[in-house]
């Protein structure tokens, strides 16, 4: 990976989930901003250390319609290493919307470390950094339905995920639940095996 350095400007206000408009990350081959394309960050940045995508519903209404769409948001991580912060990227489609730090990073092959802090809200990247992938992973789809105004309903589709870390026979396995790439709740289950 590229030689990176990244910086952080004051946010101006909050964006999808906490994501900062004013933020920059400035890599060897430029600076990556709101609305580039992957592919340009790709050329400036190089291979991210994670990726997870989901699909998502967006639904806005006008005077004369509802309008309805399905669309990808894929978070891209990098790991700089335990003395700068992880970057976390997320896109929308092929641009990017946000980006946020979460800390100092992880030296590449250490092992998990389950003592680390991560809150509802955080992306699937941010675990994979942290406790690696899990024992055991399910994904579906969800549809629901909602009714807006003048009594139009539209289905509304989530992507659920459901992580399960088998820590051994002498600890509890731990159970995350994500909703679009979010985290959306955290269990313990029995003992491992």
């Amino acid at each position: 990976m590229k030689r990176l350095a990244f910086s952080i400007f004051i946010c101006s206000g909050i964006f999808f989930s906490g994501l900062c408009h004013g933020q920059k990350l400035r890599c060897d081959e430029g600076v990556v901003e709101i609305t580039d394309s992957k592919y340009e960050i790709l050329h400036k940045c190089g291979e991210p250390t994670f990726k997870d995508h989901s699909q998502v519903t967006r639904i806005a209404e006008t005077t004369t319609a509802v309008l309805q769409k399905f669309v990808t948001v894929e978070d891209w991580l990098y790991n700089f290493g335990p003395h700068r912060f992880v970057m976390v990227l997320t896109f929308e489609n092929d641009k990017l919307i946000g980006i946020k730090p979460f800390g100092y990073g992880t030296v590449d092959g250490a092992e998990p470390d389950f003592s680390k802090k991560i809150d509802i809200g955080d992306p699937t990247v941010r675990l994979l950094l942290l406790y690696g992938p899990p024992s055991h992973k399910e994904e579906r789809i969800e549809t629901s339905v909602i009714s807006q105004k003048k009594g139009v309903t539209l289905p509304i589709q989530s992507t659920v995920e459901v992580w399960t870390y088998n820590l051994g026979a002498r600890r509890f396995m731990r159970i995350y639940r994500f909703n679009n790439g979010r985290l959306t709740k955290i269990e313990h289950g029995d003992r491992g095996f």
